[in-house]
């Protein structure tokens, strides 16, 4: 967690994972928890282990998988849950690139001034400075 944390001596940043936004970065103003019917995700990761050149089958691929959301909701430290002020967005129909369209939809809508760490962004509407136009 150190290292995530770390990294915002880079500036502002997106992170995905299943506790950045209740555990690693629990302050920041924009946290999603993306979600979708179980039957779609394990259709997505069967097209994951057949890119990859990975034989499975589809009833063990979701037993899988809902042994994993089991176990990680589960857990005694930083169990799986919808972060405090996450957005939760159904994507089970919808394309990586329509997410990610609906996150930057909803950042912008959020009328923040500040990124997603929450560090002070430049006004703009402040005035030129002198010499500048």
């Amino acid at each position: 967690m150190a290292h995530q944390r770390s990294l915002t001596k880079f500036g502002s940043l997106v992170m995905e994972g299943r506790d950045i936004g209740s555990v690693v970065f629990p302050d920041t103003p924009h946290k999603f928890y993306l979600d979708a019917d179980p039957a779609v995700r394990a259709q997505r990761r069967m097209k994951d282990f057949a890119a990859m050149k990975i034989a499975a089958d589809s009833a063990g691929v979701a037993q899988a998988l809902r042994q994993r959301d089991k176990l990680d909701s589960s857990r005694a430290v930083a169990p799986l849950q919808i972060a405090l002020g996450a957005t939760v967005i159904n994507n089970s129909h919808q394309s990586p690139e329509e997410t990610v369209r609906i996150i930057l939809d909803h950042i912008r809508q959020a009328g923040t001034r500040r990124g997603a760490l929450g560090m002070e962004r430049p006004d703009s509407t402040s005035q030129p400075r002198s010499g500048s136009r």
